[in-house]
């Protein structure tokens, strides 16, 4: 489905990138690249473009810091058998182990819990505690989960257990009652920086403790880009000096994944780890246990390591099939029921994978650019994942219609839910019709944000490669779209069976070779001769050792 997309640019801050050129000496583009990712002083770009360790702010900024690093020592002085308790995600995966990893270097009784996504659901429960319990413990530390669980911590300190939580979701108005409660998202908070994922909060205690190498930061790396938080300010250094890390094999596990992926470490950026790391490391706790990814990131038996590698990449290839069925039938609903009238698409289906449906509906949200709940109906209840767009903020969605549901929680742009199958009505009413008055004034269309025009005279290698010092890309820190005007189509075709397009145009002296991935249809429709505008990404094509520059197609315009 091919949707209509704004193009938009911001022109109003032209006296900061006349100031930031004439101080820094960069070349322009690279000036209003800056200035659009909100950098607007020297020391700014200078800290974007050579990030450094040294910036990464004090863990004990962060409220109740303090208590919980008192209390950890007391545990170990006093030999008390400590539970780590995680989400089944690759950022919970991640904070889990990282965590343990820390710990177990200065204390041995220390232990993972991750609760079954099926079973028990998503964060802290009664059943969990108390098999804590039964098994000695008598601390848990929560990781990117609890900041919610008001009523599971006074459970749990009623039968003896001290609790610790960290977390980086959204806080609620009351938090529960434990040791410490450490969130940069608290209200109370001035801790500088609200955007680290629940591996970032982690790493933050275990640098408090006295805990800080680089194997850590490479697995706190793969849980900040798996969670699509913003890569700026502190997520972009532990972003790019991870993945430097990684690049060098610091993470004999994660040397062995890229095996069995057929690739090497040295070939890791934040694009690998989000499109082929993190879906493995997520099939665990999305199919099956993500014990399983906790076992892979803590073992060091390099052959239970290769087993663990091999069956973390058979359930993401098992993954991929059960999603793909279910994007079939949730698309044939859509279209039998006319769910595109609808402001918000919301569908259920009965026994659909739970582990599945966040994936799935974050494909139709990109296909239809609206919001979308997927609901999986299992003995009377549903558990849903919703997945939104910019300029919908779906945790405020659900807060206002949440009389209707179980429990719910998340961030603006992704949630889950649980509801039960009789209310499902009464709540796709009511959140409809909180969804009619936020687009009142119409339907949002996609954008796509030009951040400058691509000169002639920086269609060349050089200009490509020093792009190479904005990366690690990702939410917050997108990788520049570039504008190309009065090109002309020297050629164009479609491939990979019409999914994809080939086009070579002519920019002054200039020939530039891109692809245009999706857009096979629109090959045929171009002819050569053709004025066209180009939105595009513009990078480095290297096969076999030969590098020459490439733009990848965002959009085209025929000029009028």
């Amino acid at each position: 489905m091919m949707i209509k997309k704004k193009w938009v640019s911001d022109n109003s801050k032209i006296d900061l990138i006349n100031f930031l050129k004439k101080e820094t000496g960069l070349d322009e583009s690279v000036i209003r690249i800056l200035v659009n990712r909100n950098i607007d002083t020297k020391e700014e770009v200078y800290n974007f473009l050579n990030p450094s360790l040294s910036n990464l702010f004090d863990p004990f900024l962060l409220n109740d810091m303090d208590k919980a690093v008192e209390r950890i020592k007391d545990a170990i002085k006093n030999k008390e058998k400590i539970f780590i308790y995680g989400d089944y995600d690759a950022d919970g995966v991640t904070a889990s182990s990282l965590l343990y990893l820390s710990v177990k270097k200065v204390y041995g009784d220390v232990s993972i819990y991750i609760p079954e996504r099926e079973k028990e659901g998503y964060g802290l429960n009664s059943y969990a505690i108390d098999k804590i319990k039964a098994m000695g413990g008598s601390l848990i530390i929560t990781v990117d989960c609890g900041i919610t669980s008001v009523d599971e911590a006074e459970y749990a300190r009623n039968i003896g257990i001290d609790m610790i939580i960290t977390d980086h979701h959204t806080c609620p108005d009351s938090l529960p009652s434990c040791v410490a409660v450490i969130n940069p998202k608290r209200k109370d908070s001035t801790y500088p920086f609200k955007e680290l994922c629940g591996a970032g909060v982690s790493l933050k205690l275990s640098t408090a403790l006295g805990i800080f190498d680089e194997r850590l930061l490479a697995i706190c790396a793969i849980g900040t880009i798996a969670d699509i938080v913003p890569l700026v300010s502190e997520n972009r250094i532990i972003a790019y000096y991870g993945i430097e890390s990684l690049k060098k094999g610091i993470l004999p596990n994660i040397n062995v994944l890229m095996e069995v992926s057929e690739l090497s470490y040295k070939d890791i950026n934040a694009r690998t780890i989000g499109f082929l790391i993190a879906p493995k490391i997520n099939a665990a706790g999305r199919m099956e246990n993500a014990g399983y990814a906790v076992e892979f990131f803590t073992t060091s038996d390099n052959l239970r390591m290769k087993e663990l590698a091999l069956y973390l990449d058979n359930l993401n290839k098992t993954r991929q099939e059960c999603e793909k069925e279910i994007l079939i039938s949730a698309k044939e609903k859509i279209e039998k029921d006319d769910e595109l009238k609808e402001d918000i698409l919301i569908l259920s289906g009965e026994g659909w994978h739970e582990g599945v449906i966040g994936i799935v509906a974050s494909r139709i949200t990109e296909e239809y650019h609206k919001p979308c709940i997927l609901l999986s109906v299992n003995d009377g209840i549903a558990k849903g994942s919703s997945r939104s767009i910019k300029g919908f903020n779906i945790y405020e969605a659900l807060k206002a219609v949440s009389e209707n549901l179980e429990k719910f929680g998340g961030h603006e742009l992704a949630a889950g839910l649980t509801v039960k199958e009789e209310k499902i009505s009464v709540f796709k009413e009511e959140i409809q019709k909180y969804a009619k008055e936020i687009f009142k004034n119409g339907r949002i269309y996609p954008e796509i944000m030009i951040d400058c025009e691509l000169k002639e005279s920086n269609i060349n290698i050089d200009f490509a490669e020093f792009l190479l010092k904005l990366e690690p890309y990702g939410m917050g820190n997108s990788e520049p779209v570039f504008l190309i005007k009065d090109s002309k189509v020297i050629n164009s075709y479609p491939f990979s069976n019409d999914k994809h397009m080939r086009l070579i145009v002519k920019k002054g002296d200039k020939e530039l070779e891109t692809v245009g991935f999706g857009l096979g249809l629109r090959a045929n429709s171009l002819k050569r001769g053709d004025n066209i505008y180009i939105a595009l990404t513009f990078g480095i094509n290297e096969f076999r050792g030969n590098k020459k520059v490439q733009g990848i197609v965002k959009d085209i315009k025929l000029e009028k």
